[in-house]
């Protein structure tokens, strides 16, 4: 299957990414609304595996632009109307939230008013105020880190293998430290200043393993393996408690969530592909929508009461809510944003169509 866009779209990569938002979703649905301590912490690995997809997504995409000569400012215009109105709506749901919140308990100061903008230009204000990076909505972290990594790629175009090759080793080293001081990665990126940092850390060698797949056409050579597998794979992955627990996130951001990409690039599916671009469809506005739903869920009296006798019904009440809110939000807004985003901005970048299917990646990934 081929898309309108430059190459073939990997439609079992659209599936993987929406499992992996799905097992987000059920991570915070424990925390925020269960509130529990989810038994299996591996479900947050899933933003290690949106790392790795995003690597090798990137590179398919504009690996070979760059290399041609597409500029910086250009690669950062496209990448910003893919990724910016969802982020722009999920700072204001959370914010919204989050604010209503804050009057609840009493009080709306000058730190909440600088906490919700600053979400809006992804800048981790919260740990100004002792707080986590977003506290507005959590999972705007990894986005931080996914734009960096996105603009580090598009800085250095025509990077050498010998020196990408150093740097995967250098990074491979430094995970498995940092995973050993923090007793594995779900952590990493957000808790507070030191974990903050090494999110520069948790996020280099996935997202260089991925593009090294693509650059070096890595998953042209393996096998064709049945989609439902590689699907298998994933789950089976985020639903292990595995001990010692560091040794199994690093193994994972190391070895198995690229051999897991590469896979499923190539791979077909053999039944149910529309379930499978849907997944991946919903995604990007699943992961950034679902937190502030679950705040919100979290304090309605009869779900509340709810949470706590039947914590396993409530987190498939909120999976499926979030899922469904992330579609309405698909079809009303995002795909209309981009439509008129391109309407208005796509002609100067290059692309022959307005449809906001086509840019600026195959996969429309978190």
């Amino acid at each position: 299957m081929r898309s309108a866009y430059n190459g073939p779209h990997f439609i079992v990569l659209d599936g993987l990414r929406g499992v992996a938002a799905i097992a987000v979703v059920c991570l915070h649905a424990i925390q925020l609304v269960a509130n529990g301590q989810p038994a299996i912490e591996a479900r947050a690995l899933a933003v290690d595996f949106f790392f790795c997809l995003s690597g090798f997504v990137v590179a398919h995409a504009y690996g070979s632009r760059l290399d041609a000569g597409m500029s910086l400012g250009e690669f950062v215009a496209r990448r910003a109307l893919r990724l910016y109105p969802l982020i722009f709506l999920g700072a204001a749901l959370g914010g919204g939230v989050f604010v209503m919140g804050t009057l609840h308990r009493g009080g709306l100061g000058l730190d909440v008013l600088v906490e919700v903008m600053s979400a809006f230009l992804l800048i981790p204000a919260g740990l100004f105020f002792g707080l986590q990076a977003y506290p507005v909505s959590n999972p705007m972290w990894s986005l931080f880190f996914e734009c960096f990594a996105n603009i580090v790629y598009a800085m250095f175009p025509r990077r050498s293998l010998a020196f990408l090759y150093v740097l995967l080793i250098v990074s491979a080293l430094a995970l498995v430290q940092v995973s050993y001081n923090y007793n594995g990665l779900d952590a990493v990126g957000f808790n507070d200043w030191n974990a903050f940092a090494f999110g520069f850390v948790r996020v280099c060698y996935p997202f260089l393993a991925g593009t090294l797949i693509c650059r070096l056409q890595i998953y042209k050579k393996l096998p064709s393996i049945p989609a439902a597998v590689v699907i298998a794979m994933l789950i089976a992955t985020l639903s292990i408690d595995m001990h010692p627990t560091w040794v199994y996130h690093a193994a994972c951001s190391l070895l198995v969530f690229p051999v897991i990409v590469a896979i499923g690039a190539n791979s077909q599916p053999i039944a149910l592909p529309g379930v499978l671009t849907w997944l991946g469809n919903i995604s990007y506005p699943l992961y950034l929508i679902h937190h502030p739903l679950l705040r919100i869920v979290k304090h309605i009296a009869v779900l509340s009461a709810m949470s706590r006798n039947h914590p396993l019904a409530t987190t498939v009440v909120c999976v499926v809510a979030s899922c469904a809110l992330a579609t309405l939000v698909l079809h009303v807004y995002d795909e209309k944003i981009r439509r008129w985003a391109m309407s208005v901005f796509g002609r100067r970048l290059g692309y022959a169509s307005v449809s906001p299917n086509t840019a600026p990646a195959q996969l429309q990934h978190h």
